[in-house]
C-alpha cells in the first residue's frame, strides 16, 4: 500500500500537479487554449485511471496531493505563507449555530453546526482561476478555502485549471474571484456573497469573471451594485500582485447568521418598498429536471385563489427579488428559485414542496435565519412520477385564510 501511495503521488505530480511557474504570459489564442484544454483533460483522465486502478474508488476519488493549504490562518507559521499575507481581517468569530424546528419535523431537521473564525485576506503574488475561483501561490500551494467544496475542485476537474496558461494582469486594484458556482443558489451564496464581503473591506476591488456565464450572472451582480466596469474577464487563470480571499465554508448548505443578515441588508438597499400581501407560486414547469406530474393542474387551482405563477428562470433578477419582497405567502417546489427568500420580509409564510429524493432542510434552515414562517409538504410518488399533495395544501391555505392570517 505504501508503494502505491508513493506511486500515486508521483503520477499526480507528473500528470496533474503542474510545476511552479515564475514566468507569465500576456495573452493566449483561442486555438492554443482549446488544444491545451484537450491535452490537459487527457492528462487528468490518465491520472484518474491510474489512481482508481491502484487505489480503488475511495483512495482514487479523494486524492489531492500534498500541495494543499487547508487553513491559511493556521499556516501563517510558515514564512513562505506569512510573507504573502499582506492583510488579514476577521469577519466573524467562531460560534455554534442552532436551528430549532417544530417538534413535528423529522429529527434530521434539528441540526447544530459549528462555524470557525471567518477571515478576509489580502494576498500578494497569487494566481486566481476564473472558473471555480481557485487561488494558489506560484510555488504550487493551493488554497482550499478559496473553493466551497473540494469535490468541485477534484472530481469535476478543478485541478486541471492549474495546468492552463497563466496570464499576467497588472492593476492597481486587488482582484477577487466572482466565479460561477453550478447553479443559482450556489452562485448567490458561494460566488456573490464572498465578492460582497471583499468589497466591504476593499471598496476598490475588481472581480475576475469567466467570459461564458449564465444569463442571471450579470443581473445578480448588478442588483447588488457590482457593475460590469469592475469585471476582469479571462478564460485562463491570472497572476496578480494582490488578490482578495474570503474564506469559504466546505458545506454551502449552512450559512453563517452574520452572512444572512449582511446579504439581507444589502437587499434592502436595492429593493422597491412595495406593499406586502402578494401570494406567489414559484413554478418548475418550465425546467427540465425534477418534473412534477400534476404541477399544471395545481397552478390552475392556485391561480383561482389569487396566486401569481412565476417562472423565475425567465425573469430579470431585480424583478424576482421585488416579487418575493412583496409576497406574504410563497409556495415552491424545492429548487434554486427559493434562494430568493433572502429578500422576503420577516413573517412571510413559506411553503416548500419536497420530493423524497430531494428532501433537504436547506431552505428550512435559511427560512429560520430570515425570520420566515416555514412549513413543508412532501410530494406523493407513484412509480417514477411525483405528485403535489394539492388537496392537503389547498386545505391548509383555506383554513388559514378563514383565520385572516393571509
Amino acid at each position: 500500500m505504501k508503494v502505491f501511495l508513493y506511486l500515486q503521488d508521483l503520477v499526480y505530480h507528473a500528470f496533474a500537479g503542474g510545476k511552479a511557474r515564475r514566468s507569465y504570459r500576456r495573452s493566449v489564442s483561442k486555438t492554443e487554449l482549446a488544444i491545451r484544454k484537450v491535452f490537459i483533460a487527457f492528462r487528468w483522465k490518465l491520472f484518474r485511471l491510474f489512481s482508481l486502478i491502484t487505489m480503488g474508488r475511495m483512495g482514487g476519488e479523494t486524492y489531492l496531493g500534498n500541495n494543499i493549504i487547508v487553513d491559511l490562518n493556521e499556516r501563517r507559521s510558515n514564512t513562505g505563507v506569512r510573507c504573502r499575507i499582506a492583510l488579514q481581517k476577521k469577519i466573524d468569530g467562531a460560534y455554534i449555530q442552532r436551528y430549532v424546528f417544530p417538534s413535528s419535523f423529522p429529527d434530521f431537521f434539528n441540526i447544530t453546526r459549528a462555524f470557525d473564525d471567518s477571515f478576509v485576506y489580502l494576498l500578494s503574488d497569487v494566481v486566481i482561476s476564473p472558473k471555480h475561483g481557485v487561488m494558489w501561490f506560484p510555488d504550487g500551494l493551493i488554497l482550499q478555502q478559496s473553493v466551497i467544496r473540494t469535490n468541485f475542485f477534484y472530481s469535476f476537474g478543478g485541478v486541471a485549471e492549474t495546468l492552463l496558461p497563466i496570464l499576467e494582469v497588472n492593476t492597481d486594484s486587488p482582484i477577487c474571484p466572482l466565479s460561477f458556482h453550478s447553479c443559482y443558489y450556489h452562485q448567490m451564496f458561494e460566488g456573490l456573497l464572498p465578492a460582497l464581503r471583499a468589497r466591504q473591506f476593499f471598496p476598490n476591488v475588481k472581480f475576475l469573471v469567466p467570459p461564458l456565464r449564465p444569463a442571471f450572472f450579470d443581473g445578480m451582480a448588478e442588483f447588488f451594485g457590482i457593475g460590469k466596469e469592475t469585471f476582469v474577464e479571462s478564460s485562463c487563470p491570472i497572476h496578480v500582485s494582490h488578490g482578495v480571499l474570503v474564506t469559504k465554508r466546505y458545506e454551502s448548505a449552512f450559512i453563517r447568521q452574520c452572512d444572512v443578515d449582511f446579504i439581507r441588508c444589502e437587499c434592502e438597499n436595492h429593493l422597491v418598498n412595495s406593499e406586502w400581501g402578494r401570494k406567489v407560486y414559484i413554478s418548475r414547469s418550465a425546467t427540465s429536471n425534477r418534473k412534477v406530474k400534476n404541477e399544471t393542474d395545481f397552478e390552475k387551482v392556485l391561480s383561482s385563489m389569487g396566486f401569481v405563477i412565476c417562472h423565475f428562470e425567465n425573469m430579470p433578477f431585480l424583478e424576482q427579488m421585488n416579487i418575493i419582497h412583496s409576497a406574504n405567502v410563497v409556495i415552491a417546489p424545492h429548487g434554486s428559485g427559493e434562494a430568493n427568500m433572502i429578500a422576503a420580509r420577516n413573517g412571510t409564510r413559506w411553503i416548500e414542496i419536497l420530493q423524497d429524493n430531494w428532501f433537504s432542510p436547506l431552505y428550512a434552515r435559511l427560512a429560520l435565519q430570515c425570520g420566515i414562517d416555514y412549513t413543508y409538504f412532501e410530494m406523493e410518488r407513484k412509480g417514477n412520477d411525483c405528485f403535489i399533495p394539492s388537496a392537503a395544501i389547498v386545505g391548509m391555505l383555506t383554513s388559514v385564510m378563514k383565520g385572516a392570517r393571509l
